[in-house]
């Protein structure tokens, strides 16, 4: 017996380098045993002919279990099923180059001095990559233990317009430098987009990225519009219903737009909504004043539009006599006048003229030269059109021609 195992051991060492496949049928406890013990007493690799070129079972003859107390080297590991870890236990390159560390507690991993986690394609464009959780709320936390200010959790999209991963080339006017998405499941059972927030560069690339930053929300047909943050500082809003300020809620909040003055004062001014008893909309006119001192007007609907600011000053003179000297109005503010128009009823003519007096009513100035103001309408002639605040309009008569029973200057001025 001793003899046959030995002859079959022999026989193994001699066949096995010169052939690709062993394949084992023995039936009988005997043959097998030899085998078996030959192997169990076997203090040498066992070495195939030729590198890369047979194999350890097949698709369709299995070895049951494999031990290996030491290193497993493969170029590849495919796993049609579970693969169970020790407890703290890793998977990666080591400590100083990035690896994954699961503790023992079960519920933590641990990304190690992890630089760079690819997930999708490689070369040209990319598919996507999940991380997926079933019956639960999904949530993620990055957290920062440190007592340095600027060390954070820190989420970095990289756009960079190369195919190749690692390989950096500057983008373009236009790139998308990243984009969440917040999806929900269409009445057509798809993923679709309830809101997104989209980085795009714009311009060349310098030594920063200009970009804007575009927040879109949808409705059930479409996208409702974005609020841009633009590449100057500014914020655009693109949606018909434009900005709302204010909590609009059963007990409102009034709408407030504050603006900070210029300098370090601390100023402000602030816009506050009232209380109304109905929607109020204004529509802004479309061009510039067309000179200036103009003002804005609107009608009832909310339409608005530049006013020319002309103001009319009404001097009605009743029985006048040859001769009056009286003040008319006090300028609230510096005024230029711009017209002087006059019209007498009955009788033929009184010849007036209006003055500028001081705030006292005293040393008048003339605004118009002395004219005959006949019964048809007259323009007098304007040789003094400014008018201080606060100073006085005087009307002077110096003769009348005829029985004049009633005499109106009509004046028309300007605010400066």
């Amino acid at each position: 017996m001793r003899y046959r195992k030995l002859k079959i051991a022999i026989v193994v060492l001699l066949v096995v380098p010169f052939i690709s496949t062993i394949a084992f049928g023995f039936t009988g406890g005997g043959q097998w045993g030899a085998v078996k013990s030959f192997l169990k007493r076997c203090s040498v690799s066992i070495i195939p002919s030729k590198d890369d070129s047979v194999d350890l079972g097949s698709s369709a003859k299995q070895w049951k279990d494999g031990y290996f107390d030491g290193t497993l080297y493969a170029d590849a590991i495919l796993s049609g099923g579970n693969i169970t870890m020790d407890d703290d236990t890793w998977i990666g390159l080591g400590a100083a180059k990035g690896r994954l560390v699961f503790d023992d507690d079960g519920d933590n991993v641990y990304a190690q001095d992890l630089v760079k986690f690819i997930m999708g394609g490689t070369a040209s464009g990319f598919n996507s990559g999940f991380i997926t959780v079933s019956n639960s709320n999904a949530n993620s936390s990055l957290e920062s233990y440190s007592a340095t200010d600027s060390v954070n959790g820190k989420i970095c999209f990289l756009k960079s317009n190369s195919v190749t991963i690692g390989t950096l080339e500057a983008t373009d006017d236009g790139d998308y430098l990243g984009l969440i998405e917040f999806n929900g499941v269409d009445s057509g059972n798809i993923a679709d987009a309830g809101a997104t927030i989209q980085a795009i560069q714009v311009g060349a690339a310098g030594t920063k990225i200009a970009a804007k930053v575009v927040l879109t929300t949808y409705n059930s047909t479409g996208a409702n519009g974005s609020v841009i943050f633009n590449e100057l500082g500014g914020v655009d809003i693109q949606d018909a219903d434009g900005l709302t300020l204010g909590e609009d809620t059963g007990t409102n909040v009034a709408g407030k737009m504050k603006l900070i003055s210029a300098g370090a004062n601390g100023y402000s001014t602030t816009f506050t909504a009232g209380t109304q008893s109905q929607d109020a909309g204004y529509t802004l006119p479309t061009a510039l004043p067309t000179a200036n001192n103009q003002r804005l007007v609107a009608t009832t609907g909310g339409v608005m539009s530049w006013d020319t600011n002309v103001k009319v000053l009404s001097i009605p003179v009743t029985n006048p006599a040859g001769t009056e000297d009286f003040l008319v109005w006090r300028a609230p503010a510096n005024l230029t006048i711009s017209v002087v128009n006059g019209c007498s009823m009955d009788g033929t003519s009184l010849t007036c003229q209006i003055n500028e007096a001081d705030a006292n009513g005293d040393n008048p100035v003339q605004i118009c030269d002395d004219t005959a103001v006949t019964v048809s309408n007259t323009a007098l002639s304007i040789t003094n059109a400014s008018v201080d605040a606060g100073d006085w309009i005087s009307f002077t008569s110096s003769a009348e021609s005829g029985d004049v029973t009633k005499m109106c200057l009509v004046v028309e001025y300007t605010f400066d």
